[in-house]
């Protein structure tokens, strides 16, 4: 899918993990302050490979399995819960955005970089049938992450019936103040 990302071996990515783990710790409280993490923590993630690690091979990513994933996101912890929560949510979303559609991943990782995507489980909204597509409404709640994300993933319901509806996804661009995205 793109050759511009280049993923770091299982081993790599854990002796980063634990690299940080004193920068989490230095970064904690003012992220605390700030409600979210901090620009410098969410850099090294990027420079570390870990946004990529779940990703297979293909979309640059290292394939690390759900055990290595666990001992990088505890490690993290160690530096900072908040940064091990938020990391495990962007991590694992990037795996799953590479679920989607040729068409969709096209556009996610068109720059070369991670797709960071904030996602609502629960779907409140529903997806109505208009011409060329589908009108979204709803109100989804706070989604870890979102702080971080370029976007956003959120399950609407698409009417089959009077009495059944589907599960869908979508993904749209965040629009979140408060995080410079250079």
């Amino acid at each position: 899918m793109t050759d511009t990302l280049t993923a770091a071996p299982a081993a790599d990515l854990l002796a980063a993990a634990e690299k940080l783990v004193p920068m989490l710790r230095e970064q904690a409280v003012e992220a605390e302050r700030i409600g979210r993490l901090t620009d410098p923590v969410i850099d090294a993630f990027r420079d570390a490979g870990f946004f990529t690690a779940m990703r297979p091979p293909e979309t640059g990513g290292a394939a690390i399995g759900f055990g290595t994933f666990v001992d990088l996101v505890q490690t993290l912890a160690r530096g900072d819960a908040s940064a091990g929560w938020v990391g495990a949510f962007l991590i694992s979303h990037n795996w799953l955005l590479t679920r989607l559609n040729a068409r969709a991943q096209e556009e996610i990782f068109a720059d070369g970089g991670p797709g960071l995507a904030a996602a609502a489980a629960a779907p409140p909204g529903t997806a109505e049938p208009v011409e060329g597509g589908y009108r979204v409404t709803g109100r989804w709640r706070f989604a870890s992450g979102i702080m971080h994300s370029t976007g956003r993933s959120s399950p609407p319901r698409v009417p089959r019936g009077r009495s059944r509806s589907s599960p869908a996804s979508t993904r749209a661009p965040s629009s979140t103040p408060g995080r410079s995205r250079a």
